[in-house]
């Protein structure tokens, strides 16, 4: 006997829903792979190795060629100008930064000026790396919904005072720059806001956790807040450009030696 209220031929309502799998065959994701176990950030091709050498420390700066229609906003010589005005301790074993092509489902689903791969295979040992994104040519466009979260309003003012202009209708707030504006935002705040995120892991957690194991040293972090981590970073680069602005090193002169970009194996069409 039925039971009371059932209804066999009445639909469940999560069929042909998420819930029952509905869209996870064609779901858009950035594609992975077995065999290859480096994150998709870490998939150069074709990069040229550029070497160079500060304070007897290493630097290691990968270049990988740029999309059609896109151009590295900042030349190796202006990385390694900003890397020299960082303080060597802070920056000690940290030897690598590269300059990639985002994918266009990257652009979509993962969208950022650059990061910090903690443990990358690129990097000497494993160790630590830098990676800054190729941006369009012919400048960038943001649009922002009027509904902000307040990390979404702080990092709107930071792009506005990076040189964005930003344009506002009901309900979208625009923001246009040009690449000259998306260099200094590389340069002179992502950059130095991937470096906070490597000062915060070493003194937050290498620091106190020791000769832990490795899995014991990423637990302690991963249980750090994502906001306290940003929120670190965001201080530190900010803190750091002030002080650099005030000494007068900021903003460094663009950089664009095509002579020793060719001797370097690099394309000068690369670049901005």
């Amino acid at each position: 006997m039925a039971r009371p209220g059932w209804n066999p031929t009445r639909r469940n309502r999560h069929q042909g829903t998420a819930a029952r799998g509905h869209g996870q065959d064609n779901r858009l994701t950035i594609p992975d792979s077995w065999l290859d176990t480096r994150m998709y950030w870490e998939r150069l091709r074709l990069a040229v190795v550029v070497r160079r050498e500060l304070d007897g420390q290493p630097l290691t700066v990968l270049v990988e060629p740029p999309a059609p229609g896109f151009v590295h906003a900042c030349t190796v010589d202006d990385v390694v100008a900003v890397w020299a005005l960082i303080p060597a301790d802070e920056r000690r074993g940290l030897e690598l930064v590269a300059l990639r092509q985002p994918t266009r489902k990257e652009r979509t689903l993962a969208a950022s000026w650059g990061r910090l791969g903690y443990a990358s295979e690129l990097a000497p040992g494993g160790g630590p790396a830098i990676f800054l994104h190729a941006v369009r040519a012919r400048g960038v466009v943001l649009r922002w919904p009027r509904s902000m979260t307040p990390a979404d309003t702080q990092e709107l003012e930071r792009l506005r005072s990076d040189g964005f202009a930003a344009t506002e209708s009901r309900r979208w707030i625009e923001l246009v720059g040009g690449v000259d504006v998306v260099r200094a935002t590389l340069l002179y705040r992502t950059l130095l806001h991937e470096v906070g995120h490597y000062v915060d892991w070493c003194t937050s957690v290498l620091a106190h956790v020791g000769t832990a194991e490795e899995d014991e040293r990423w637990r302690a972090y991963d249980g750090k807040p994502g906001h306290d981590k940003e929120a670190f970073a965001h201080a530190y680069a900010t803190r750091l450009a002030a002080a650099l602005r005030a000494g007068g090193h900021l903003p460094v002169p663009r950089r664009r030696d095509e002579a020793g970009m060719i001797a370097d194996g690099l394309d000068p069409a690369w670049f901005a």
